[in-house]
């Protein structure tokens, strides 16, 4: 970094001491301190207290350094370390692991010589104590070993054999949870279980996330759907306000399906087995009526590096001692495997598991959120466009190698925010090599699928939506008629900058836009006076404060703002958390509210038969804020497409929208879902959520109307009675200095709608507002359809690749509503056969079609994956045969 900025130290060595290391003497070093320990941590007035004390008042007092002394000193201590724990005492399985952040404070080159330092030591270790398994998650580190150390990696492989180590965990890095959508944490796990099974042929039954900052409602379903039946974390016990009353339960996700989850009772995944933390985990662990073991993890982490001699030493020393728990060296999935057996005895736990703390993780280094939001849509897209190709174009290598990427760059402390710089300069290299991978291969998807036309503009639409939208065109065809493939003229209008078509594009397919004959636009009239964007069925006014201070629905007669209310109204708080400041917000954030931003200027954009836009400047604190708003003729949506200049220190940059709705629950997305939360602050439980994550939008409806603010990039609401708010940037300085400095482009729309969200077309505008049709400008895609459609706007088609390790297709569906329904996906392709598989893509039954179509049962919020095992054959295809 440079020095200047944050300035520099020279070190040097002042004193370098060389000694002997005597064993014996460092044996009763550590039968003193677990003597010690355990002493300290019994009640004071015990008589295993007072006897411990008096034996090592014994030790000490006959301790010299010869080694007679030394064996006479221990031998007193034997007396006391041989005493047998009772028969109440529980037992601890006890896992030695290394909790290897893939970058934290420090670059991923760094994580890779971790990786071979750690491993390392840790095989040395197995060698020495027989009884110490070594368990550790994350493929991404075996792989980094295996390309960079591969004798180190041999190693592994012949002591996993052996059973000496324990692969763990089913994500291909331990990976944040909140802000990753459905179908990245389905290729985590994907690759991440595929790479253990291939490489070391195990089959890994447990997620393992011990410092993951919250777990998705979503996840119980699609945990089992790949085959991990059991999950562990511990970073729950951090809660702020609320302490979470099990460590052992069944966790019910928002579709029914249940895990067994294990939170180990230390409350620590760093554990030194020390008796006073193990006594405090026994006491501590919410099932101990009626189970007889938990989790212990140690080692030293974070950082890596795992157990030391010193911890395991401690550990066998406790193996069997009064006082403690009965201290058990193994491997974890052992233990799961026996609260299977309890199942029906442990207590349900329903819906999110949300951590009170570090919800700013939300919104801290905004690009990266946004880079990762676009990289997961680029790549669905891709994915489908290639699909409609034989498999011999299909670029499996690249997608797999740029998967791999995407979900290394999710890792718990690199996409939530909390990394230092440099982590943040290579990511945003990352993310530039991936958007050019995909410029390139995109560009040569077009000229597989489509015949070249000059004149020509082919438009797909990959989502399970029509796509309805003003799209903004090349500048080369400014003046000129522009037609669809009937030849019927499409409504354009010219903006001062931008030429844009009003188009429509079915579901799961192409348009092709024609360049007619010359024709001089017209300049457009802007209106004059008040700031009203309006068309026959909304009405919006802007006052010269910049906010909205007038919305009315046409359709409906209904004012959307409450009376007196206002929307669009960007605050800025001061933002000091605690402790943790780039992973914190702090509840009193609300209470040191500083200014709202100051409109400097305001002005018409444009005003024509496509859309209607306003341009608004504002400067709060040191930044500044340009806003377009465009309403566009066909619809409610108000999108704010917005580019900050952000130059704060500790402060944080929200807008609101106070809605004339009211009700108890709002509803968020979720990963192939949604949640409703609470509105209100009732309980700790709900004030405790002051700040949650919502992926494209976030919805406030009654019975009979709705308001959702949609987003393309962003993650931190809150909604409080009748107020819609999101999180919009942040500026921390620790452990980024520079976290957020600098520009920022995102939009954020509000969406007014008749209905409750699931009636509603919110799940539709927001798949529009984030995937726009993928552009193949001087191609012509008349009739190109993709090979599978839908008659159901109650499923969602989300993914089409190729299958990992077949030639077949992968269709990947889901139920995003909460509902029971029946679809009919039809295919082009007949003579197919076609099953239903898990997440892992191994099939579960063969299912029959009917005239080309499936029958599909979907329960709510139902995640389907079906596999077709011929590609189907694209009739519009000109080129290839």
């Amino acid at each position: 970094l440079p020095p200047e900025r944050y300035g520099n130290y020279d070190a040097k060595v002042n004193d370098v001491v060389l000694t002997v290391f005597r064993k014996d003497i460092w044996h009763f070093y550590l039968d003193c301190f677990v003597l010690n320990d355990l002493m300290k941590a019994l009640p004071e007035k015990s008589v295993r207290r007072a006897r411990i004390m008096r034996t090592l008042n014994q030790a000490i007092d006959c301790f010299s350094e010869d080694v007679e002394s030394v064996k006479r000193a221990r031998d007193f201590l034997k007396s006391e370390l041989r005493k047998s724990s009772s028969a109440s005492d529980l037992t601890t399985r006890a896992v030695g692991h290394a909790h290897l952040d893939t970058a934290w404070l420090w670059q991923l080159s760094e994580t890779i010589r971790k990786c071979a330092r750690t491993f390392s030591s840790q095989i040395a270790l197995i060698e020495k104590y027989p009884e110490y398994i070594f368990s550790a998650s994350q493929p991404q580190h075996y792989a980094f070993v295996k390309k960079y150390y591969p004798a180190l990696y041999e190693k592994i492989k012949e002591k996993v054999a052996q059973g000496g180590w324990e692969p763990q965990g089913g994500m291909w890095v331990e990976a944040d949870c909140n802000i990753i959508s459905g179908e990245s944490m389905v290729r985590q796990i994907l690759h991440g279980k595929n790479f253990f099974k291939d490489e070391f042929n195990i089959e890994v039954k447990n997620l393992w996330l011990p410092d993951v900052f919250g777990y998705s409602a979503a996840m119980p379903q699609i945990l089992k759907k790949c085959g991990l039946d059991y999950f562990i974390t511990q970073k729950i016990a951090w809660s702020q306000f609320n302490k979470f009353p099990h460590h052992t339960f069944s966790w019910r996700g928002i579709d029914g399906t249940e895990v067994i989850t294990h939170f180990p009772p230390e409350d620590n995944y760093n554990s030194e087995l020390k008796p006073s933390a193990l006594r405090y985990a026994e006491e501590n662990f919410q099932e101990k009526a009626f189970l007889d073991e938990f989790l212990t993890l140690f080692g030293i982490g974070d950082g890596g590096g795992g157990p030391t001699e010193e911890i395991i030493e401690t550990g066998l020393r406790q193996t069997d001692l009064e006082g403690c728990p009965q201290v058990e060296f193994g491997t974890a999935q052992e233990m799961l495997d026996r609260l299977a057996q309890k199942k029906d005895e442990l207590p349900i736990w329903v819906g999110e598991l949300y951590l009170e703390t570090h919800r700013g993780t939300l919104t801290t280094q905004a690009h990266n959120k946004k880079m990762n939001r676009f990289m997961e849509l680029k790549l669905r897209e891709l994915e489908i466009l290639y699909s409609a190709l034989p498999f011999r174009h299909y670029p499996s290598e690249i997608f797999d190698w740029m998967w791999k990427k995407l979900l290394l760059n999710q890792f718990h402390d690199i996409i939530p925010g909390s990394s230092i710089t440099p982590v943040y300069e290579d990511s945003r290299k990352d993310y530039e090599t991936l958007s050019n991978q995909a410029v390139q291969l995109t560009q040569a998807v077009g000229e597989l699928l489509f015949d070249k036309k000059e004149n020509c503009l082919c438009l797909v639409n990959t989502l399970s939506y029509v796509y309805s939208r003003p799209v903004e065109l090349l500048e080369s065809w400014e003046g000129f008629i522009v037609l669809d493939e009937s030849g019927n003229e499409i409504t354009v209008q010219k903006e001062e900058d931008k030429f844009v078509a009003q188009i429509e594009i079915p579901p799961l397919s192409a348009i092709t836009l024609n360049r007619g004959n010359k024709n001089d636009t017209a300049e457009m009239n802007l209106p004059d006076g008040n700031m009203v964007l309006e068309n026959d069925l909304i009405r919006y006014e802007l006052n010269n404060r910049g906010t909205i201070c007038n919305a009315f629905d046409k359709e409906k007669n209904k004012q959307i703002l409450a009376e007196g209310e206002l929307g669009n109204v960007l605050s800025l708080y001061e933002d000091r958390p605690l402790h943790w400041d780039a992973w914190d917000i702090e509840i009193y954030y609300e209470k040191q509210f500083r200014e709202n931003a100051h409109l400097e200027s305001q002005e018409w954009l444009c005003a024509g038969p496509v859309r209607q836009g306003i341009r608004q400047s504002f400067i709060t604190g040191n930044s500044k804020i340009r806003q377009n708003i465009y309403l566009a003729s066909n619809s409610k949506r108000l999108d704010f497409e917005t580019e900050v200049d952000w130059q704060e220190n500790h402060k944080m940059l929200r807008v609101s929208f106070a809605v004339n709705v009211f009700f108890d629950s709002a509803t968020f997305e979720i990963q192939y879902g949604h949640v409703r939360r609470s509105t209100h602050r009732n309980t700790s439980w709900d004030m405790a959520k002051f700040e949650v994550v919502g992926h494209r939008f976030a919805d406030l409806s009654d019975h009979q109307y709705g308001v959702a603010l949609l987003n393309d990039c962003k993650y931190g609401y809150k909604v409080l009675d009748n107020v819609i708010d999101l999180n919009l940037l942040r500026s921390t300085t620790s452990p980024d200095p520079t976290a957020d400095r600098g520009l920022h482009a995102f939009t954020y729309s509000l969406l007014p709608h008749e209905n409750p969200m699931i009636e509603s077309t919110v799940l539709s505008e927001a798949a529009q507002l984030n995937q726009q049709p993928a552009m193949f400008q001087g191609f012509d895609g008349t009739g190109f359809k993709i090979p599978f459609t839908l008659n159901c706007k109650d499923v969602v088609l989300e993914v089409i690749k190729k299958a990992e390790k077949e030639e077949a297709l992968i269709l990947r569906l889901y139920e995003p509503k909460g509902k029971n329904v029946s679809v009919n996906l039809k295919l082009k392709k007949t003579d197919v056969s076609v099953f239903e598989t898990d997440l892992m893509e191994n099939n579960l039954k063969e299912l029959e079609m009917i005239n080309g179509c499936l029958n599909l049962e979907f329960t709510p919020f139902e995640i389907k994956t079906i596999k077709v095992n011929v590609s189907p054959n694209i009739d519009c295809i000109k080129k290839i045969t």
